[in-house]
């Protein structure tokens, strides 16, 4: 996915230096975009509520249950979370749209594809060692966190709500026990350690977000990228 998305930007003539924006797995591919370019086409990133090469080893494997037990309709899984709920973050026409893509075979291929691909695109970003050799060295970072444990707790609690047997129930439990007693502590390290990527780097806790930071709290996400645009002319990147 980074050669990929190197080539596209070559193509269309977007010379670098850049500052990478990723969300979730797009954080796995804007370090190996990091990794592909070099630190001096990369003069910044921000990573939003990013997964990195230990997130889904520590955090991941042990919620595998909740996906088979919840559903695979990721527009269920959207109205669970509550992102669909209100609408004060999207337009009509954007939640319009929100749902037809959510409802796509292709879009709903892509997820499965992506998460297929996780553990060995993890395991393939650890060989780099990018937190112990600081790869971005002094350009700027900031680390945006989510409340991901709300998105969880919402998704158990409609859950349960569902006629599910004996064994499943059990299986519940578990997971339910392992997102309110060990998944913040973990979430919260996860996304600290990014900050070794740069002795420049600025953490955010978003403060009214699940998982999704760029669709409830777009203005977050724009002011920090505007913060690391500024620092990059002030440093002369």
């Amino acid at each position: 996915m980074a050669a990929e998305l190197l080539d596209v930007l070559a193509s269309a003539g977007v010379d670098p230096p850049y500052i990478l924006v990723a969300h979730s797995y797009g954080g796995i591919v804007a370090r190996e975009v990091l990794a592909a370019a070099g630190p001096d086409a990369i003069v910044g990133m921000v990573l939003v509520d990013a997964n990195q090469e230990n997130t889904h080893k520590t955090l991941r494997e042990p919620l595998l249950p909740l996906a088979t037990l919840a559903g695979p309709e990721r527009l269920a899984l959207l109205d669970m979370t509550g992102l669909l709920a209100g609408h004060d973050h999207y337009t009509p026409e954007e939640l319009r749209l929100l749902t037809l893509d959510a409802e796509k075979e292709s879009e709903v291929k892509t997820g499965a594809k992506e998460m297929e691909l996780v553990p060995d695109s993890s395991e393939e970003l650890a060989e780099k060692k990018q937190f112990e050799t600081m790869a971005l060295m002094m350009r700027p970072i900031t680390i945006i966190r989510g409340d991901t444990k709300r998105d969880y707790r919402r998704v158990i609690s409609a859950t349960q709500q569902t006629a599910l047997d004996g064994d499943a129930r059990r299986e519940l439990a578990k997971v339910s026990d392992f997102v309110d007693t060990k998944f913040d502590p973990l979430d919260c390290e996860l996304q600290r350690q990014q900050m070794l990527l740069s002795a420049s780097s600025r953490f955010v806790q978003a403060s009214a977000s699940g998982h999704a930071v760029i669709a409830t709290e777009p203005k977050l996400v724009a002011d920090e990228i505007s913060s690391i645009w500024q620092s990059c002319l002030l440093g002369g990147f």
